[in-house]
């Protein structure tokens, strides 16, 4: 009796599974991370005003220059 086939197949999807994983978590640290670090800073920044003005403001004040 030959397992090989069962383990190559554990192996691939072992491999998809830690691949998707390993995607999952750089979107999370790289895209979802930092926008939320920087929705919340223009919340405090606007301290309750919800005029686009103030968010406006508070995103120029907050941006660093070299992404603007």
């Amino acid at each position: 009796m030959n397992k090989r086939p069962h383990t190559a197949e554990f192996i691939e999807a072992t491999a998809f599974m830690c691949i998707v994983a390993i995607m999952c978590i750089s979107w999370y640290y790289g895209y979802v991370k930092p926008n939320d670090q920087m929705r919340y800073q223009i919340m405090e920044c606007t301290d309750g005003n919800r005029s686009y003005s103030a968010y406006e403001a508070c995103r120029e004040s907050l941006t660093p220059p070299d992404v603007k």
